[in-house]
């Protein structure tokens, strides 16, 4: 339906280790998503997101461009303009300063935004390690100890 209703759309699907997106989604006051609240659900969810973007990439009849949250905030002066080119858009120095923009932003995210890119959440969630094992074992089972193992489908 994308494709017929937005011909020239282009799909963009940023990944963040699973590990990290799922502890920002818990660490947050999402009240109206009920699997927010529980480790082991969150990372139930989590796998089934990862099954639906597996079946998209293989069925959509138009590219999906992927890219890595943890390469986009390492190499913003490569991954910005890549990202761009995919959307067919004129890169603009503006886009390496995303804070300097002054529109107004009502996410969860809006303290972030107002800094520039950075870093330090990458691994944030590690912090939190001891307090994450249902979390680890709803994301890779019981047989993979290694947090930094490939997305599991």
């Amino acid at each position: 339906m994308i494709k017929a209703l937005f011909p020239k759309a282009r799909i963009i699907h940023c990944q963040r280790d699973p590990m990290a997106t799922c502890w920002s989604i818990f660490s947050h006051p999402f009240n109206e998503h009920h699997y927010a609240h529980r480790l082991d659900i969150l990372g139930q969810h989590y796998r089934q997101y990862q099954r639906l973007m597996a079946h998209w990439e293989q069925v959509l009849p138009m590219p999906i461009y992927s890219v890595r949250y943890e390469q986009l905030v390492r190499e913003p002066t490569s991954m910005i303009p890549a990202l761009l080119d995919h959307c067919q858009l004129p890169f603009e120095q503006a886009c390496l300063a995303p804070h300097l923009n002054d529109r107004p932003v009502l996410t969860a995210s809006a303290h972030q935004v107002v800094k520039p890119i950075y870093m330090d959440r990458i691994n944030f969630w590690k912090n939190y390690k001891p307090y994450l094992m249902d979390l680890h074992q709803a994301l890779y089972g019981e047989g993979d100890t290694n947090e930094d193992s490939p997305n599991p489908n």
